[in-house]
């Protein structure tokens, strides 16, 4: 996995560790009391910020992409509503227009109905009274 630290910040690190490890000679030539013991606890301890700040940095990366991935998410999330929501527009608009059709349809099947029953009776009756 890239940990994504870039050339010249770990020449800084080294660059750091190099002026502490003389700044350590330095403090053990003037008190001659540093021991190797001393000198690997700092190492220890200077690798464990490292290492510490590595993560952190990896850590931030991840956010940086996992931010963008909901960001990319929620708007793709959001022109999904907008079609649902025009498709939902759509299916109210042509149901309340079969209603209408229906309606008329209704409307227009009672009138042939009123005719056909006047025909069909008025009809019939001067046929057989005039004939």
């Amino acid at each position: 996995m890239s940990t994504g630290i870039s050339p010249s910040t770990l020449q800084q690190f080294n660059n750091d560790l190099v002026k502490r490890l003389q700044t350590f000679r330095d403090r053990r030539d003037e008190l001659g009391t540093t021991t190797l013991i001393d000198v690997l606890d700092f190492l220890y301890i200077h690798a464990s910020i490292q290492s510490k700040q590595l993560h952190l940095a990896s850590l931030e990366r991840q956010l940086s992409e996992l931010t963008q991935e909901v960001g990319r998410v929620r708007e793709g999330l959001f022109k999904e509503c907008e079609t649902r929501e025009e498709v939902d527009r759509v299916i109210q608009d042509t149901e309340e227009a079969y209603e209408k059709i229906v309606e008329s349809s209704q409307a227009l099947l009672k009138v042939v109905d009123d005719r056909a029953k006047g025909i069909v009776g008025g009809g019939g009756n001067s046929r057989t009274g005039g004939g």
